[in-house]
Formats: C-alpha cells, sequence, structure tokens
C-alpha cells in the first residue's frame, strides 16, 4: 500500500462520522435518519475540541475505514485550525512500532509544558488510558489523538470519541477514480461492490486495476489485521466467519433466524446460539454489514478469502449435501458468493456436481425459474462447464422444445448473454441464442433471446470478444436454415451490421466471476470497418437477388442503410449494390431517400469533390418517367426528400423548406394533367398506391384535368378492380380538386364514391376534403341515421377548421341526428361541439339545446366510445357554468348524471370516467353546493354497497393528499354539519372520509385542519369517527419509506397527549405506539432490501 500523503484526499461530503454520546441537532444532520457528521463537520469539532490542553480524541472504526487518514487531514494544511493548534509540536507513532516506546515519549512531552499533539495509531484501551494519565500531570499542555478498530472508552468532558461508519458508494468511486484515473467506468463499478465501503479496499482494488482475483489474493495478505488485530485467534469463532462467509447474506434474527440455525447445524455442528454469539463477536471489527435481520461480511475481498478458506477445510460432500437440503433463498446466497470463489478448484468442483445430469443438469430442473437462475449463477464459477451443461440439456431440443421452455427462459438467455462475451464459448452460446430467438417468447422486453442475438453483430458495444468471423459463421448458419423464421431473425441481426451509429446494449454481460471485466470488439483499422459492412451488404444482396421469400426484406435494409453506408463504404461500392438491385427490381425511391438524407445532413462533413460525386449520383438515380418520380416523392413523408442542392443547418431555421415534395408533385401534376396517356397510367398507378404523400398530386391533378368527372370515374373503375384497398390520399385529393375549382362537381363525384363498394366506407374522409357546405352536413345526417356511416366517423369533420366557415344553424341538424344514434352518437355531439369551441369561442345559442340534452341524457353514460369523452364532458359542462348557464333544475339533473357511474350496472365505465365526473362535481360544488349536497347525502346512506363504494371513492381526497379535503369540503359546512346532527352514530364516520384533517406546510409539518378541528370537537365520541380517524391518517402513497411522513404525524399527534378528553388522549398514544412500531418496521423492511434485490 502506497503512504498516506500519496493516495490523493477525495472531499467526503457524506456523513459517515459518527460523535458517540452527543445527538447532532437535525438542522446539522445531513441524513436526518442518522446521527453523524460530513468530514467537514467533524474535523471542526474535532480541532475546536482539541484547542484545550488535557484533551483526548478517540477515533475507532473497522480496519480499512480511513481512521488514520481522518487523523491525518484534520491537521493537513486544506483544513484551518485555529492558533491554539496551529502553534502545537505534532507528533505520530504507530503503536505497533514503537511499542511502550510511546508512553515514555508520552512523558517527556508532558514534563516538558511545551503545547503538543500526540497522534497514537493502532492504540488499545488500556494505552489510550495510560497515554491519557500522562497528558493530564501537571504542567501538561498534551493533547491526545489515538486511534483502533474497537473502543470502551466513554466520551467525556476531556474524551471526543468519533467512530467512523462505511464511505458511501460515490466516495469510494471518487477514491478509485483518484488512485487509478486510467480505470473505465465498469471498472469503477465493479471496485464498488468490492469495497463495500471500505476506503483502503477501494485504493487496493484500484492499485490491481479493478480486477476481483488480484484484490482478493492482496486482501488474504492482510486478512489477519482485519479480523483479529491483537486478538487471540479463536478456531471457533474464524470457523463460524468462514462458514457467514460462504454467503452473501444470511438471516441470524426474527423471520430470518431459521436460516441462521439450517447453516449452524449443517455447516457447523453447533447449536444456533453457539453460531450467533461467534457472529456476534466481531460485531466491533467493523466487517459485519447487518440489514434487519440479516448479515454479511465486507468487504467482498475479506468475504472471498474467508470462504475460499473454509471450503478447502470442508469434508468432501459436505457442501454439496447442504446445498440440496437448504432453502431455497440460502442456496442462491450461497451462488451469489461462489462469484468471488472461481478461483478456488473446490468451488468448481462444486459446481462439476450440482450440474450433473443427476442433480441441476437435466431439462425437468433447469426450465424452471430456481434451476435456470442456479445456471445463471454457475456461469461466474466456471463458464464453460455451464456452456457444456446448456449444449447437453438444450442444444438437441427442437423449436418447438425450445418454444415450450418454463420459467427458466428468463435465465437461461442471460447465462447465455455472459457466454456468448467470451470468445470462447461464443459459438455455442450464439447459435443458441439464434434459435431461441427463432422461437421468441419475450416479446415484451427488448433484451430478449432476439435482441440479444441481433445485438451480438453491431460493430461497436457488440457484448462480445468474438470478432466478426467468428460471428459470421453462426450468421450463416442461421442464414442457410430452411426455417423463414430462424433466417428473419439472422437478417435482423444483418440489419444490425449496417447501424452506422448510436451503439448501445446493457451492462453486466461483460462481468464473469472475480476476474478482469471482458471488453467488446472493436476495429482497430478501416480495413476492419470495411470489411465488417462488406460482409453485410454482400449477403443483403445476395438475399434481395434470390427467390427467398425474404428478399424484399433484405432490400429494404439496405435502402434504409443507404445513408450511412455512403460514408463508411467507398461511392463505387455503393453504387454497385444499389445498380444491382435496382437491376432486378426497377425503380427504387428508398435508394434516393438515402442519397437524399446524405447530401441534406451529411455533406458539409466531408471533401468538396465527394459532396460533388454524391451529388451527380443523385442525377443519375432520378427517375425520368413522370409516374416514378411522383411516385418517388409521394412515397415517403413530406420531409423525407430535400432539395439536394440545400444542407441542413442547425443553426438557421430559415433554410428549413417543408414545401420542397408538395412543389415538386404539383410540377408533375400539371405535366401529367395535358398528357393522356401519362394521366391514364398516373389513374391506374396511384387509385390504390400505398404511400404517404399522395393528396398535394391528386388535388392539383384534379384542379388542372381538362375532364374531371371522367378522370374520377376512371379512378373508381381502377379501384373497384384493385385486389388492394383504395387510396385514400388519391380521392381524398381529387375530391378537393375539385371541389376547389366547381363544388358541385365535387359532390358529384362523391355520390358516385358513396355509389362504390370499394370507396363509400371513406365517405366521411371523401366528403371532409373540400369545403364543407350545408348540404354536405345534410348529406352526412342521412348517412348517420340510415346506418351507412358510423357516428364517431363524423367527429372528424369538426377537426382542425373544416367547420368554421359554417353557422351554428348549418351544423344543429347534424348534431340532433347523431343525438339520436344512442351513447356513441351523443359522445359524438359532445366533441364535434368541443372542437368547434376549441379557442374560447363563444357557445351559440343554437348548440344550446342539443348540448345540454346530450349532457343529461340517459344512454350518455350507458358506454365508452374513446379516451377523451370524459374531457369534452368535463369542458363542456365548465363552459355552461363560466357562462351562467346552469340553472337549479339543470344543476339537478347533471349531478344525476354524474353520480349514475356508481351504479352497479354502470360499473364497467366508472375507471373510464371517474376522474372527469370528480372534476364536473368540483365544478358543480363550487356554484351549486346545494344541488351536489343533496344529491350525494341521498347515496350517501344507501343500502347498495355498490353505490356507496364507489361515491365514497369519488368524493375521497386525492391519493397523494390523503389526508386533504375531499369534493364535498367545497360545500359550506352548515349544509354537511347539519346533516350530521340529525343521525350522528350513523353519520359522522361518514364526514371524516372526505373531510380535510390537516394543512401540510412547507417543511412538511402538520397542523389540524380548522374545519377538522371544530368537528372532532362536536363528534369525536360518536361512533366509528375515531376508527375512521385512524384510517385516514395512515400514509397512502409514499416515495421510498413512509417514515416521513409517520414521524410527523407523531408530532402531531402529540398534542393531544395532554388534551382533558381521555378518549383523545388515549387515541393519540395508541396511534403514535402503531405508528413507532411501523417506522421499526419500515427501516426493517428498507434495511433488507439490500438482501431481497440481492
Amino acid at each position: 500500500m502506497p503512504e498516506i500523503a500519496d493516495v490523493p484526499w477525495v472531499d467526503d461530503d457524506h456523513p459517515r462520522f459518527a460523535p458517540e454520546g452527543i445527538v447532532i441537532s437535525e438542522e446539522d444532520r445531513r441524513d436526518t435518519n442518522r446521527n453523524t457528521w460530513t468530514f467537514d463537520q467533524a474535523a471542526s469539532h474535532s480541532l475546536k475540541f482539541l484547542a484545550e490542553e488535557k484533551v483526548a480524541l478517540r477515533i475507532s472504526g473497522a480496519s480499512g475505514f480511513g481512521k488514520t487518514r481522518f487523523a491525518f487531514e484534520l491537521f493537513n494544511s486544506r483544513v484551518q485550525i485555529g492558533d491554539a493548534i496551529d502553534s502545537a509540536a505534532l507528533v505520530y507513532a504507530d503503536l505497533g512500532i514503537v511499542g511502550e516506546e510511546a508512553a515514555k515519549l508520552a512523558v517527556e512531552m508532558a514534563d516538558s509544558g511545551s503545547p503538543t499533539i500526540m497522534v497514537v495509531d493502532d492504540c488499545p484501551d488500556d494505552m489510550h488510558r495510560k497515554l491519557m494519565s500522562i497528558a493530564r500531570r501537571s504542567g501538561s499542555r498534551l493533547r491526545l489523538v489515538s486511534m483502533d478498530v474497537e473502543t470502551r472508552i466513554a466520551p467525556a468532558d476531556n474524551t471526543l470519541v468519533i467512530r467512523l461508519e462505511p464511505a458511501s458508494d460515490q466516495t469510494i468511486s471518487a477514491i478509485a477514480r483518484r488512485v487509478g484515473p486510467d480505470l473505465s467506468d465498469s471498472d469503477v463499478q465493479l471496485i464498488e461492490q468490492l469495497a463495500k465501503g471500505f476506503p483502503k479496499m477501494a485504493i487496493l482494488a484500484a492499485l490491481q486495476g479493478g480486477v476481483g482475483k488480484k484484490t482478493i489474493r492482496s486482501t488474504e495478505e492482510l486478512l489477519h489485521r482485519i479480523v483479529w488485530g491483537r486478538r487471540q485467534i479463536n478456531d471457533s469463532s474464524l470457523r463460524t466467519l468462514e462458514i457467514v462467509a460462504l454467503f452473501e447474506w444470511i438471516g441470524i434474527s426474527g423471520d430470518a433466524a431459521n436460516e441462521g440455525a439450517f447453516v449452524a447445524e449443517h455447516l457447523g455442528q453447533m447449536t444456533q446460539d453457539q453460531f450467533v454469539e461467534g457472529i456476534k463477536s466481531f460485531n466491533e471489527r467493523g466487517i459485519l454489514i447487518k440489514r434487519g435481520d440479516y448479515i454479511q461480511i465486507a468487504p467482498v475481498p475479506l468475504a472471498a478469502a474467508l470462504a475460499a478458506r473454509r471450503l478447502t477445510l470442508m469434508t468432501d460432500g459436505k457442501i454439496e449435501s447442504f446445498f440440496l437440503a437448504g432453502p431455497e433463498r440460502l442456496k442462491k446466497s450461497l451462488l451469489s458468493r461462489m462469484k468471488w470463489l472461481d478461483n478456488s478448484p473446490f468451488a468448481r468442483e462444486f459446481a462439476r456436481r450440482m450440474l450433473s445430469a443427476e442433480c441441476l443438469g437435466n431439462l425437468e430442473v433447469l426450465q424452471t425459474d430456481f434451476g435456470a437462475d442456479c445456471l445463471n449463477r454457475f456461469v461466474h464459477v466456471d463458464p464453460q462447464l455451464v456452456m457444456v451443461a446448456i449444449q447437453r440439456v438444450f442444444g438437441g431440443l427442437d423449436f418447438e422444445g425450445l418454444k415450450g421452455l418454463g420459467a427458466g427462459r428468463r435465465h437461461l438467455v442471460w447465462a447465455l448473454e455472459k457466454l456468448a462475451f467470451r470468445k470462447e464459448s461464443f459459438d455455442a452460446a450464439a447459435t443458441l441464442l439464434r434459435r431461441l430467438a427463432t422461437v421468441e417468447t419475450e416479446t415484451r422486453i427488448s433484451n430478449n433471446a432476439t435482441g440479444q442475438f441481433q445485438q451480438l453483430f453491431q460493430l461497436y458495444l457488440a457484448g462480445t470478444e468474438a470478432p466478426p468471423s467468428m460471428r459470421l459463421l453462426v450468421l450463416d448458419d442461421g442464414l442457410g436454415s430452411t426455417d423463414s423464421a430462424e433466417r428473419e431473425v439472422c437478417l435482423g441481426a444483418l440489419d444490425k451490421m449496417l447501424d452506422t451509429h448510436h451503439f448501445m446494449r446493457g451492462g453486466a454481460s461483460e462481468e464473469i466471476g472475480s476476474g478482469k471485466r471482458l471488453e467488446d470488439w472493436i476495429p482497430s483499422t478501416l480495413a476492419e470497418i470495411l470489411d465488417f459492412f462488406r460482409a453485410a451488404i454482400s449477403r443483403l444482396t445476395a438475399i434481395a437477388l434470390s427467390d427467398d421469400p425474404l428478399r424484399k426484406r433484405a432490400k429494404d435494409i439496405i435502402g434504409s442503410h443507404l445513408r450511412g453506408l455512403i460514408g463508411n463504404l467507398p461511392l463505387g461500392e455503393v453504387k454497385a449494390t444499389v445498380s444491382s438491385i435496382v437491376g432486378a427490381y426497377g425503380f427504387w425511391p428508398e435508394a434516393i431517400q438515402g442519397v437524399s438524407a446524405w447530401l441534406y445532413f451529411d455533406r458539409r462533413e466531408v471533401p468538396e469533390a465527394t459532396a460533388l460525386e454524391v451529388r451527380r449520383y443523385f442525377d443519375a438515380l432520378m427517375p425520368t418517367d413522370p409516374i416514378e418520380s411522383v411516385a418517388l416523392y409521394a412515397n415517403g413523408w413530406q420531409t423525407d426528400l430535400n432539395d439536394p442542392d440545400v444542407v441542413y443547418d442547425p443553426t438557421d431555421s430559415s433554410n428549413l423548406d417543408f414545401d420542397y415534395v408538395p412543389r415538386q408533385l404539383h410540377t408533375l401534376a400539371a405535366t401529367i394533367a395535358t398528357d393522356p396517356m401519362l394521366l391514364g397510367r398516373a389513374i391506374e398507378h396511384f387509385a390504390c398506391a400505398k404511400t404517404k404523400t399522395l393528396f398535394p398530386f391528386a388535388r392539383r391533378l384534379a384542379e388542372l384535368t381538362s375532364d374531371p368527372l371522367a378522370v374520377f370515374l376512371q379512378s373508381v373503375s381502377c379501384a373497384e378492380k384493385c385486389v388492394e384497398p383504395a387510396s385514400r390520399d388519391f380521392f381524398a385529393g381529387l375530391v378537393a380538386g375539385f371541389d376547389a375549382r366547381d363544388p358541385e362537381l365535387a359532390r358529384e363525384c362523391i355520390r358516385h364514391a358513396l355509389r362504390s363498394e370499394k370507396l363509400k366506407d371513406d365517405a366521411i374522409g371523401l366528403i371532409g376534403s373540400g369545403k364543407l357546405q350545408r348540404a354536405d352536413l345534410d348529406l352526412v345526417a342521412s348517412l348517420v341515421v340510415a346506418g351507412e356511416v358510423k357516428p364517431a366517423q363524423v367527429a372528424v369533420l369538426s377537426y382542425g377548421k373544416s367547420m368554421e366557415h359554417l353557422s351554428a344553424e348549418d351544423v344543429v341538424p347534424l348534431l340532433e341526428a347523431l343525438s339520436n344514434q344512442g351513447p356513441t352518437g351523443l359522445w359524438t355531439v359532445l366533441d364535434v361541439i368541443s372542437m368547434l369551441l376549441h379557442g374560447s369561442k363563444d357557445l351559440p345559442q343554437p348548440f344550446l339545446p342539443v348540448l345540454r340534452a346530450a349532457l343529461v341524457a340517459p344512454q350518455l353514460f350507458d358506454e365508452v366510445v374513446n379516451t377523451m369523452d370524459g374531457h369534452h364532458f368535463q369542458t363542456l359542462l365548465a363552459t355552461l357554468i363560466k357562462r351562467n348557464l346552469v340553472d337549479r333544475e339543470f344543476a339537478r339533473s347533471l349531478v344525476k348524471q354524474l353520480l349514475s357511474i356508481c351504479r352497479e350496472e354502470r360499473s364497467n365505465i366508472y375507471h373510464a370516467l371517474d376522474d372527469p365526473v370528480r372534476q364536473g362535481l368540483t365544478l358543480l360544488a363550487n356554484s351549486r353546493p346545494s344541488e351536489v349536497w343533496s344529491g350525494v347525502a341521498q347515496l350517501l346512506v344507501k343500502n347498495d354497497w355498490h353505490v356507496r363504494f364507489h361515491l365514497e371513492r369519488l368524493i375521497a381526497p386525492r391519493r397523494d393528499d390523503h389526508m386533504g379535503p375531499g369534493i364535498l369540503s367545497l360545500i359550506p359546512e352548515d349544509f354537511y354539519f347539519g346533516w350530521v346532527r340529525e343521525e350522528p352514530a350513523a353519520r359522522a364516520r361518514l364526514v371524516l372520509r372526505w373531510l380535510p384533517i390537516c394543512i401540510k406546510g412547507e417543511d412538511g409539518s402538520l397542523t389540524w385542519h380548522s374545519i377538522f378541528q371544530k368537528f372532532i370537537d362536536e363528534f369525536y365520541s360518536q361512533d366509528g369517527v375515531l376508527t375512521e380517524l385512524s384510517s385516514r391518517l395512515h400514509p397512502r402513497m409514499y416515495w421510498g419509506s413512509p417514515t416521513p411522513q409517520l414521524q410527523q404525524l407523531m408530532k402531531l399527534l402529540a398534542q393531544w397527549q395532554s388534551d382533558p378528553r381521555t378518549q383523545l388522549r388515549q387515541f393519540s398514544q395508541r396511534l403514535n405506539e402503531g405508528f413507532a412500531e411501523e417506522i421499526t418496521a419500515a427501516c426493517r423492511r428498507q434495511e433488507e432490501d439490500a438482501v431481497r434485490y440481492s
């Protein structure tokens, strides 16, 4: 280990310095749940204390926690010290070296009368007392700073005792980076795992380059000092410690005590009491981490060294018999520790026996969650052994067998992910991943077998050491499969191979055992990059030019990557690939889009000569046939093609040209419209074309053609002959163009369309393509009444500004027709009116009767059509209230409508409308409280439990403010106070379910709400009131832990501890006792999270 001064200091802002016998005020605590100082706080208090003469600072903590470094930094020039200390001499002594000479030296310094600070390392309690008695001699000006792992020195007026706790992960990682500046992020993460809060272990691991094996071997040299110090070795206690070290976590008390008992009996041949006593004898050594009922030995290298020693001493078969008989959680805990024992031949032999066919290594066990989990954990012990076991068990299964794998599939994929990272096991692991991907069952996650297999073929961050040559062998095997699903998985891998940017993968698969983390293969030369892309291109091109059913998929993959390939392969090779595909398929719009994207986004990054060559190639690819040109521009979205002479500039938005494609389509339409042959071809090609931007072309074509009706009829005829659906964009564009030149012509075309089986289902889209007229809405109304158009389809006519030129009188007949079409029609009425009022427009008087009728129509809440229905109801109700258009009678009807969702027969829509209904009741409670209370009060005492259950959820406070007000708190208190007084025994507890209880301050403090206080003063003794209050007070939602909320509640309830009313006094005491127990249980659960999720 290097000298202290040679190790860079890391400012420790983590509160881990605990003063014994001092209670730190809450405002001075960095972590309110811990009575600890930060380094700066501890240093400040220590130096202030040492300014006095004849005092002692006692520092304790586990070996490696940084006691000596803390003392060193106290007097370092970076810490501001007072004059009294600045003028004192500073003497450091390591008791392990100077021995009894320390006392002689102390006598000399004390008798000299000179101000001196003596720092004594590795100082036991008896020596501390001896030195302190010397420091107190008459005339002495000596101060003492002593350090040891454990101490029973008590704090006193002249003694400050500070105990060091584990450092935070942030501190550990900062130390590792300062000691090893070249360490990778993954190395630093590993050091955090190894160190477990021990700064000295972080330094050691960083010096070993973050390699677990080296760190563990280095720790063996320090084992005696860390475990025993000056203690005599106790073989029985050491045996117990070694047994505990075999497990990542082991339960020794409470609900988990059975684990310790089982281990004591089967591995220790001792009683549970002996086992626990042996463990607890090491408490003061600081090497035990306790989390609730569980303990762990730390740091990891110490635990691994102890566990490895225990394995060497066990009788043959002992650990195997324990594993087979032990509880499942203990088995997993044992295997988690085995990760760090991969250097142990005994651990590897244990893995070999466990993975035999007679034990875990058979299909019946390994397809279970537990069996496959064990398999995955054994990867860390002996990866090659696991690979052999996987091949033996799963290698011979056909696709149906692999598809039928049970709950263990997830762990199997995780195991294969790690094994595929190793060059030695890549071929077998990747092959099985490919076969599992062929029968993928984990379709809802991205790191399934498919995702992990295809990731292996990225250029960067592939998750494997294997070079491309090895990977391509596995890929070619799959491409040669007779199973199309397997070949499709491999095409996805080829797709990954052509990615040129945005590489990423999940972490942890590179961590196998305690060895150095594996590193992804990366190309070392440009030639390797070129060969990588060429390998993918050659295979995809061969498939695209074959008769393989997946040939179109291969062609599409190449097209989607052309932009990236232009910048990463010689242009001549790209041209050759494109030419071969064009020669087989003809016109290829996706290729031109790729080149266009490169010219627009990437041209500025290459030499001008290269840019000009690509620009010329773009011209060469562009079709000369007008029909193909239209297909090109309409093929993608409006921004998929850009002006080839414009370069994207992220700093200048003025050159963004979103109309380039429409302009080109308009130009082509002008050419085609005047040429009968081209026009006929265009109709045949586009009547059923699947495109994204055909509307601008069709509209312009309709505006320019000389015989518009003939064009439309010919288009209908072509559409009816197609197997594919008619192109909505094409026909909508034609109608829009005809409407622009002659509205009556457009309507005639629509009538023809309605007679066509191929087009009548798009009636609303066609009618809405032109400028809507009253006659159009009347036509739609008739179609709705006749059942030829579904009511919900009509809403689209109101979107945007399609109806803003129409009068309210024009629209009302359509709304009335919709109102008679059941729930769907009624919700559509609300949708249409909402859109017409969008932008805070005034509500037209003709709409009012239709709107009011729709809002309270009995059928409305029979069904919910879409997710916006409730929002439309709420916003329209707000509009009516804002304009004072809700009278008393209408308010009663609205309340009845809103509360109707509480009925049993409407349970299916309750969750879809509960929030809008809650908001609606809130609006009415503000404006018409009497009507709301009248409606709610009747239901509060109704015998129907469905109604009461749903009603109470509606009026309850928000879940994130469970002690806040419910909806009915907006109603004047006289209403419900008077209601309760009529039957207080039955009604008082009901009001408490929504009454505001507390007000929360900005600092989280709580005070009783005045209305609640008034209510309690009058009704606290009524049946069920305090029981209901207990339920209301308990936290419903919290992040992390309920403890902060419970602590504030305990402070609030403490106010009733001195209340003269016995019931309230006893209630508060009983509740606070329960809350205190909950806090204890919550803290225990939080501590044990480290065990549950390990």
